[in-house]
């Protein structure tokens, strides 16, 4: 997937995607759109979760995963029971044409996701019958076009994309720094199956806890905006180099017990991607630590109807950057008035 461009190479030919990530549903509906390319099969070894931008409602779905009330005031069973019915509609439409359900259910700590800005258009590509799912990937035989399926069924196939992960490399950095930073830890799924897990050992998947001035922003994916997370981490990372956290600043010592901590937590979760940060967690300790968390008196705010808006969007509308402009450090005079001109 890191060569592919365009369809142009794949004109009159049947395309094989390997993988179910996000490249992969991208790829495959770009040459499903494409009518010169002949027929486009999707092999996935696992199931996964799509997570589409609407609901079945045509609701955006991250105004209700990324508010503070969906993550803070409901209970975990309560989130997923909620996250499942948010997202049920699309996926049982996904199982009608094949897609597998991941093994743990949707929800699950270690069930893989995927997210498909592109709903409607990829459920008519699979209606049209120019995209396909089939089983994992047991051998191929270049010589005939041929690939072998995990169920015994065999496609002819034309060209093969390969959108099955990638390993994450910073490599100008020293060979024993990247060693140290990009690991590998090996977990047993419920089936008694060693898998590996490729984790970015970074506090705050972002500082490096041997040398703090040596950060890598942007190491991580989440349902929200990534790009949101990214001028936080910004913005955190450079408090911390000019000593202005209101918190104390962590040692050296306190970054590795983190980690280590970290690394446990994953060995007994075994999610399908360490990368993972819970959106509206991760901003606001970001927050709290740079003095700029929005303050949410809910008392004292019900008690001033000209703040029951801004009430409203802190608990209830998705928590945006502009939040954390309100108050503290780096405040905006009109933080509050553009916030509220989003609702």
């Amino acid at each position: 997937s890191h060569q592919y461009r365009n369809t142009s190479k794949y004109v009159g030919k049947n395309v094989l995607i390997v993988g179910i990530g996000n490249s992969a549903l991208d790829i495959s509906l770009e040459l499903a759109q494409d009518p010169n390319v002949k027929s486009v099969m999707v092999s996935c070894r696992r199931g996964t979760t799509i997570i589409p931008t609407r609901d079945g409602k045509g609701n955006p779905v991250d105004k209700r995963l990324t508010s503070r009330m969906f993550n803070y005031w409901i209970n975990s069973a309560m989130r997923a029971l909620l996250f499942g019915r948010l997202v049920q509609d699309v996926n049982k439409k996904f199982r009608k044409y094949g897609l597998p359900e991941p093994a743990d259910g949707m929800g699950a700590p270690s069930a893989p996701f995927s997210n498909l800005k592109q709903t409607e258009e990829y459920l008519q590509a699979l209606k049209n019958n120019r995209i396909s799912f089939h089983s994992g990937v047991e051998s191929v035989s270049s010589s005939e076009k041929l690939v072998f399926l995990s169920d015994g069924a065999g496609l002819q196939v034309d060209a093969i994309i390969c959108c099955t992960g990638y390993k994450g490399t910073v490599d100008y950095l020293d060979d024993e720094i990247h060693r140290d930073i990009f690991r590998t830890i090996s977990v047993t799924d419920k089936k008694g199956e060693i898998r590996k897990l490729k984790w970015i050992k970074l506090y705050k998947q972002l500082v490096y806890p041997k040398d703090h001035t040596l950060c890598c922003l942007g190491m991580f994916t989440s349902i929200g905006n990534e790009s949101s997370v990214g001028e936080m981490q910004a913005r955190w990372i450079t408090a911390l180099w000019k000593d202005e956290l209101k918190t104390t600043r962590p040692s050296t010592v306190e970054m590795e017990a983190e980690c280590e901590r970290v690394r446990k937590k994953l060995l007994k979760i075994r999610p399908p991607v360490t990368e993972f940060v819970r959106y509206v967690h991760y901003m606001d300790n970001f927050a709290s630590e740079l003095g700029c968390m929005p303050q949410i008196n809910v008392l004292e705010m019900l008690a001033n109807p000209f703040k029951w808006r801004l009430l409203y969007a802190l608990l209830f509308g998705p928590v945006v950057p502009v939040q954390y402009r309100i108050n503290g450090q780096d405040k905006l005079d009109n933080a509050e008035s553009l916030l509220l001109s989003q609702l």
